[in-house]
């Protein structure tokens, strides 16, 4: 449990750090939205997770798609899983996949990405990232987790019930008995739907086609 990760993007995990990278460059003012370019470097053996393809098969290959990232983020949706169950939106720049060796030595512990972006007006700027946002090394602050959930489950800030559920979540690490952690998280699911009325099943040795006739009736 405690080697698990934030996953702050819906994309695949080694292109976190190249999402990142492209917000510290915009940060910095460079007009990253008309880039000509952008190329992103991750260590080898993250290279088979990801693709540069532009036209994915589906929700699961976008997702792995570096040129999907990259439009996603450009959108201002590097968070919303929606976009990479679409299609891929005119004007994005080239997107491509390279290795940096430099990377190699920091895995496992840190997954990192090396951004080179040609921009618009010839400038030719780079940015290196180690560890995503929600790594072990680059913890985020609860209320970023608590808006991921509430996006995913559709939670509104005032619905109390998931105020309670969050706090209870939050509190896993001081829960002394399972079976008062279940009790909690029952009562607090939401509750079943209403069963339908049963049918009044007909007097015993009735005519089988005499309920057909009270009905008519």
């Amino acid at each position: 449990m405690n080697g698990c990760v934030f996953k702050a993007y819906p994309c695949a995990r080694p292109l976190h750090t190249a999402l990142d990278a492209l917000e510290a460059l915009a940060v910095r003012g460079l007009p990253i939205g008309a880039a000509r370019r952008i190329e992103i470097q991750l260590p080898g053996a993250l290279l088979r997770f990801v693709t540069a393809d532009r036209a994915p098969a589906g929700p699961t290959e976008a997702a792995a798609s570096a040129v999907f990232a990259v439009a996603a983020w450009l959108h201002g949706a590097a968070t919303d899983v929606g976009f990479f169950r679409g299609t891929l939106p005119p004007g994005v720049p080239e997107v491509v996949l390279g290795h940096c060796r430099e990377l190699d030595a920091h895995l496992p512990g840190r997954w990192g990405a090396r951004v080179i972006v040609d921009l618009a007006d010839g400038r030719r700027v780079r940015e290196e990232v180690l560890g995503g946002g929600g790594d072990a090394a680059r913890t985020l602050a609860g209320e970023a987790v608590t808006a991921k959930f509430r996006r995913n489950v559709g939670a509104g800030e005032g619905d109390g019930d998931w105020t309670r559920w969050i706090a209870r979540c939050l509190s896993l690490d001081t829960v002394s008995d399972v079976g008062d952690l279940r009790h909690t998280l029952c009562r607090l699911a939401q509750p079943e739907r209403p069963r339908r009325p049963a049918v009044p099943s007909p007097p015993r040795n009735a005519h089988p086609h005499s309920r057909i006739r009270e009905e008519q009736a």
